[in-house]
């Protein structure tokens, strides 16, 4: 899940006539946080059945549903640095059972490349395919579409058979834009019934500026066609919108909405949200 932070470091707290008590309360929490036990807590380890030291079994993992229908959320877990026949880093994603930890599901890139990063990212699609059975997402930063090295790309796989739905890839096509190195579910966005993908590019030049290299950029696409639906920036160099992408109704409205994690903005910007109230271009 994802979850909100309260920044401590942004400033000092309000005067205790404005918020009477607030210090007071804080530090008895705190207080109370140093002195309460830790205790243990039930962990499973789960191991990549092809472990390598490099692999990076672990770079990113999601909730998926319950893939098996036995009553139990399973789980992704990408492990983009793994060798796939014989390629170094280009990667797989495993759909493991959550409740004995077996791997259901073995996925690769349909188009394998060395430093391709396939699993860089993952996320659950839900059901893009009405099979009833929870789809997957997967983010391949590393993977060179159309001679463009390093441009990225996406995918959305069957999870029931782990057969390609969809291949998603840029507009732009930037080398090294990192297209898919951050992937996310949406709500059905553009009306179809079908939830939509919002993928991160956070090392692509700004779509009307290229010379403002970085700026980073989200694509939205629907998860019914693959067809592109938005593509979002604030043109600011080093900005890397994208690092980070989901959606939620953030403000109640009862839309889809997303944001966009742009960690390099100046002024503290930091993320980029989208309304859904706001009609689409």
């Amino acid at each position: 899940p994802r979850r909100s932070v309260l920044n401590l470091s942004s400033g000092p707290l309000p005067p205790d006539s404005t918020m009477p008590g607030l210090r007071a309360a804080a530090l008895a929490f705190l207080a109370f946080l140093a002195v309460l036990p830790l205790a243990p807590v039930a962990q499973t380890v789960i191991v990549s059945p092809n472990s390598e030291s490099e692999g990076g079994f672990g770079t990113a993992v999601s909730s998926l549903g319950d893939q098996n229908f036995d009553g139990v959320r399973d789980v992704l877990v990408g492990a983009p640095g793994e060798t796939v026949e014989g390629m170094t880093s280009a990667g797989r994603v495993y759909v493991v059972s959550g409740a004995d930890q077996t791997v259901l599901l073995t996925l690769t890139s349909p188009d394998p490349e060395e430093d391709g990063r396939f699993g860089f990212a993952v996320d659950s699609a839900g059901d893009l395919n009405d099979d009833n059975i929870p789809d997957v997402l997967v983010g391949a930063p590393g993977e060179t579409p159309s001679s463009s090295d390093g441009a990225g790309r996406a995918y959305a796989f069957s999870g029931a058979d782990g057969s390609v739905l969809l291949t998603l890839t840029s507009v732009q096509n930037a080398v090294n834009g990192a297209f898919g190195a951050d992937i996310a579910k949406l709500s059905d966005r553009d009306n179809d019934d079908v939830n939509d993908i919002i993928v991160g590019a956070p090392l692509e030049p700004d779509p009307v500026f290229p010379a403002s290299t970085e700026a980073g950029a989200y694509h939205v696409f629907s998860g019914a066609t693959g067809s592109r639906i938005e593509v979002g920036t604030i043109g600011t160099e080093g900005a890397r919108v994208g690092t980070a992408v989901g959606g939620a109704d953030f403000n109640g409205d009862g839309l889809v909405d997303y944001a966009a994690g742009a960690p390099g903005a100046e002024d503290g910007v930091g993320v980029v949200l989208r309304t859904g109230s706001t009609s689409l271009p």
